[in-house]
Order: C-alpha cells, then structure tokens, then sequence
C-alpha cells in the first residue's frame, strides 16, 4: 500500500511496507499500489487556469491552422507570391499607389482582342471538401464597367464589376470535387484592380475553421493567451478593428521562424473581437498580451478601455458600436514578451524594460484598477533581479518560459525515451528545480515576491507532437496539479495548441496530436479537490482528485518503466460507485524514429465488491481514469 508523501514533496515516497520494487524482485510479482482516495486529505480545487494554451499567430497558429482562410498572400504584402498570371505576363504587376488592405493592389491591364488577363492561385491548401459549401470575396476596382470569370474547383461564375470605386463581388457554392485551383479574370479591354481575395468554408466561426474549434474545446483550455509571444511586438491592435478585408497585414516581421508559411506578412484574420468570441466559444477566460516596443503606454492603455470600459468612454463606445455593448471584462494582461530578446528601442535591456512597465502598469490601471498585470521576468537572475527591483511593485504576477531543447530530437527511438526517463524529464525535476528557484527568491526579493504564471512550457517549439512530447506534457500537467500551491503557479500555458503538439490541422480535417490527448485525458482534474499528499514514485507518476461533494473522482498515472506492466487498485468515493469507470489508456504505438503516435484505448469497469477498480498500465503508458 503506497503511504502518499507531505504535500509539496516531490522527491522520493514513502511506503508502509518495503519498496514494492523489492517485493518484485523478491517474489517476481508486478508491483501494485492501492489508493484509497477517501482516507487522504484534500486540498484546494485545481484550478481550470493551469490547463492554458498560448494560441499565437506564429507560424502555422492560424494561417494553414486556426483560420478559416484559405487563400495565400490574399492582400497581395508579399507582392504577387503564391500567384500567377492568366494571359501575357506584362497585364498584370503589382501597384503600390492603390492599395485596398493595405498599400498594394493587382492591377491588370486587358489589352484588346478578347484573351482572358487575371491572376490564379493553385496549392494543397485551396484544396475543396467535396458537399462543402464556400464563400468566395473579391474586392474589384474597374476603369469600366466589365465581366469577371470566377472560378474555384468545379464552380465557374461570371460576375458583373460596376465601373468605379471597390466593390465586393462575392460568389457561394458547394464543392463538387477536391480541385485546388482558383482563377480570376476577365477578358474585356481597359484595366481593373484586385484589393483582396478571401475563400473561407461558409460555416466558419468569425473566420476560424469550425473542426480547429472542436478540437480545441475537447482541451478544456481553462485560459487562452493571445497573441504572442514574440508576435506581439509588431501586433497593431486597433488596425484589428476594422472589416477583416481591409485589415493591412502585419509585417515583414524580420524573424524567419515568426510567419514562414506566409511569407513573413500576418493577413490579419484574427482581432480583439474574434479571440473574445473564440474564448466564449470554448469556455476559456482570454488573457492578452500588450505590445511595449515602439509604442506609448497610451496604446495599451486604450485597449484595456476597449476591451473593459463602459460605453461612456470613447473606446468603450467603440467596441459597442462593433456590436459588443458589455464590457469583455479581460482580467489578466501581460507586459510585453520575453522582450529581453525581442524588445526594440531599448527595451531589451532591463533597466529599461523596468522603467517602461511602470509607465505601462500606471497607464493601464488607471483605465481599470481591478486587473492583474504579468510582469516580463525571464527567469533569469540577473533580467530579474533588476525588473524586481525597479519594478515588481507594478505587476501583480511574474512570467515564466520554459522549454526542455533538445530531448525531443531523441525521443523517438527506445533509446531516445529511455534517456529521456532516464535523465528524469518525464519525472520533471529540472523543472522543478526552476520552479523552486522561481519561487523561492533571494531574502531580498521576497517581499516583491509574485505568483507565477508559467506561460510558455513544453519540450520544443514549432514542432509536431511526439511520443516524447506526450509523455513531457502528461509528467508536467501531473507536476502543476499536485505543485501549484506550493510553488506558486496560478495559470499555466502550453506552448502551442495548432499543429505544434496538441491539434494537428490539415487542408480538409483536424485531429487531437500527442499532447492533445493528454490534455484531454487530464481535464477530468479541473475544479476537484486535489487528493493530498500526491504518489511520487520513481517509476509511476500519479495525481488524484475527488469532487468536493464524493460524486466525482480522477486519476491520471504514467507508467516510466518501459518494460513492466504496473497495476493501481483505486478505493472508488462511495458517491461514485454505483457509476461505471471510464478509463483511457495511451501506449506508444511502436518506439521507432518514424512512429510518433500513441494508440488509444478505451474501457469501461464496474466497481468491484471492495469497492475498488483495478487499472492496469503497460509499460511506457499513460492512463486516466475516474467519474467526470
């Protein structure tokens, strides 16, 4: 019988009895341990707040993920990327006097003699979902009254263009075939101009893809924090006010890993108003960071009023003249992001850094004095220790960014993962150890000491989920679980939900990835009383949780032995056991480099005559189970 160890600990358990490792090697026997749920003390909830997702426009977050979009360079930032000609080449360049988004546009020139002139796109990410109905937007300017031919997968439309300023021509209709080609042109003489170009699935959800959003409330993402990350340091909030069409694209940012996929140019799909709605969409509560570099405190101060201010003021009235009357009610804010690196005009020295959050702190608070600011620490002694100084009395919450480098490049073949437990990453306790020092400053920075909000975690960024990741991210939501309390964490962020460990996205279909799993499996903590003391064990990796009134409980366990099976007998809460147990099992589908995959299982146990049920992990596993 595993005796749980004081709360807070997390090095080694004690037990009754001899370790069950010994009784193993003594009788040959699978070692067991019974948890008896009812007879342990209970902290506090486990707060939904540490099951957080950044949801960043970096990378493949929203252009070929989260957005709905799927046309490329559609405003036409990176020039006629991503595009081709119809007809001689020389009718169609690029104008930089006449934008419609921006300060570009396509001007084609239509000689005489009836040949078709335009431009056409054609890749893997225009591809059509046959009985899928789309929305195509044109934004057309015409010297002269003409004739458009539209045409997108098997749909070919002929669209009348009024001579003069922009106009919207706008074509819908359901997909009869997989073709990713999309064609504009028209073959009557003079010159015309293309603003804009936007072809979306009909049913997105203010221009998010509706099976991304699914994915994304299996999560249960307590917050989501939005939009950077580094992103944010060139985000230009109010251009976000206006119609999605005319958004200018944001950039080029200067940083290759930033925007790859779209030519380093944001088109600007996803504003304030469209991350509110995706946060009541999913139940999450919306945390944003705010821009510092090269901007006055003032305009982060103004979106702290658009975003919780009253009507009566000017940018509270703006947003209710966007439809959006009651205040959005944004409680947590963070100052920049890891500007050490990114901070422009200086700010990536601390000093600096530390004069600005002030001035930013102020001008914020004195828009709404109730919200809780997050200051830009590192985790870095000497960053902190002048920001703590000079400024922690600004912010009521301090940043932490942690990624484990490198171990995920080895942890796709049985050796990789055998040193990845070896080296004890999947029982974190280099993590920990950097939660410790977080928390536990140096005497003289204790009295500015803050809670944590550890927004950015996971082995690796801009990656697809693995075997390793899987296995990380399961051993980390045990930690915050079980360790919130003692080390101070509040909110917790993984590092990213689209197509970088939790929700894979491809052109037609989107599916939970190995982190996604996990998260999914781990959601059945949220809100319970945390079973205290938690097993720490050198070979198991558990956590355990009851419902404040005995009707619900879960367990999560990983197995780190990668070759013996191990069995938890569970004492089920008596207000649970006349329900059946759900359990979740996932077990790597192979430990070979090219198999990143977990297999899933599902089962359903009744409670036995002891009133327990009896959960068997096989060997490199993970395992949930409980009563929702």
């Amino acid at each position: 019988t595993l005796t749980l160890a004081s709360h807070g600990q997390t090095s080694k358990p004690t037990y009754s009895e001899e370790k069950p490792e010994e009784k193993n090697q003594a009788s040959g026997q699978e070692s067991k341990r019974i948890l008896e749920l009812e007879k342990y003390k209970h902290a506090t909830a486990i707060s939904p707040l540490l099951f957080g997702h950044n949801l960043e426009t970096t990378r493949r977050g929203v252009w070929q993920g989260l957005g709905a979009e799927r046309v490329a360079n559609r405003k036409f930032a990176a020039d006629l990327k991503r595009w081709t000609a119809i007809g001689p080449g020389e009718t169609v360049s690029i104008d930089s006097t006449l934008g419609y988004a921006g300060g570009k546009s396509v001007c084609i020139k239509v000689p005489t003699g009836g040949v078709p002139c335009g431009i056409a796109q054609s890749h893997d990410w225009l591809a059509l979902k046959p009985g899928t109905k789309y929305n195509l937007r044109i934004w057309v300017k015409s010297a002269e009254e003409r004739s458009c031919d539209v045409k997108f997968g098997k749909l070919h439309q002929t669209l009348a263009a009024a001579k003069g300023d922009w106009q919207l021509l706008h074509v819908e209709g359901t997909a009869a075939g997989d073709e990713s080609r999309l064609e504009i042109a028209s073959a009557e003489p003079g010159t015309f101009w293309i603003g804009a170009v936007s072809l979306q699935p009909a049913d997105a959800f203010s221009g998010m893809r509706r099976d991304v959003i699914d994915c994304l409330k299996r999560l249960k993402p307590g917050t989501l924090r939005w939009p950077g990350g580094c992103y944010v340091e060139f985000y230009r909030w109010k251009e976000g006010l206006l119609p999605v069409d005319q958004r200018p694209p944001i950039g080029p940012t200067g940083h290759w890993f930033l925007l790859p996929g779209n030519d380093d140019y944001d088109p600007h799909e996803i504003g304030i108003d469209e991350f509110i709605a995706l946060c009541r969409e999913v139940g999450s509560e919306p945390a944003i960071t705010v821009r510092m570099s090269e901007v006055a405190a003032e305009e982060a101060a103004a979106l702290v009023e658009y975003c919780n201010g009253g009507t009566n003021t000017k940018w509270g009235k703006k947003r209710a003249e966007s439809g959006h009357p009651e205040p959005y009610q944004v409680k947590t804010w963070f100052l920049g992001n890891e500007l050490d690196s990114f901070g422009r005009g200086g700010l990536n020295k601390a000093a600096t850094c530390a004069e600005r959050t002030r001035e930013f702190a102020q001008a914020m608070k004195q828009v709404d004095p109730s919200i809780r600011l997050v200051g830009c620490t590192r985790g870095k002694e000497a960053w902190d220790k002048i920001m703590l100084e000079r400024a922690g009395d600004s912010f009521e919450l301090s940043s932490l960014h942690d990624y484990r480098i490198g171990e995920l490049f080895s942890a796709g073949s049985p050796e990789g993962i055998q040193s990845l437990y070896d080296k004890k990453y999947t029982q974190p306790e280099q993590l920990a150890a950097i939660l410790r020092w977080a928390r536990e400053l140096p005497p003289m920075f204790k009295k500015l000491r803050a809670p944590i909000t550890f927004d950015e975690w996971n082995i690796h960024w801009s990656l697809q989920g693995s075997v390793g990741m899987g296995l990380y991210t399961a051993t980390v939501l045990n930690l915050l679980c079980r360790e919130a309390g003692p080390y101070g964490i509040e909110s917790a962020y993984f590092f990213m939900p689209v197509n970088e460990g939790a929700i894979q996205v491809t052109p037609v279909a989107a599916e939970m990835d190995a982190a996604g799993l996990v998260f999914e499996m781990f959601g059945g903590h949220q809100r319970n009383l945390l079973v205290v003391p938690p097993a720490a064990d050198p070979t198991l990796d558990l956590c355990a949780s009851i419902g404040a009134s005995g009707d619900r409980f879960w367990v999560t366990a990983i197995n780190t032995d990668m070759q013996k099976k191990q069995s938890v007998e569970v004492t089920v809460p008596e207000g649970c056991r006349q329900k059946e147990i759900a359990v979740t099992i996932l077990v790597p589908a192979s430990l070979s480099p090219s198999d990143r995959t977990f297999r899933q299982e599902q089962r359903v146990l009744k409670v036995d005559e002891k009133h327990r049920v009896s959960l068997m992990i096989p060997p490199c596993a993970i395992v949930a189970a409980g009563v929702k």
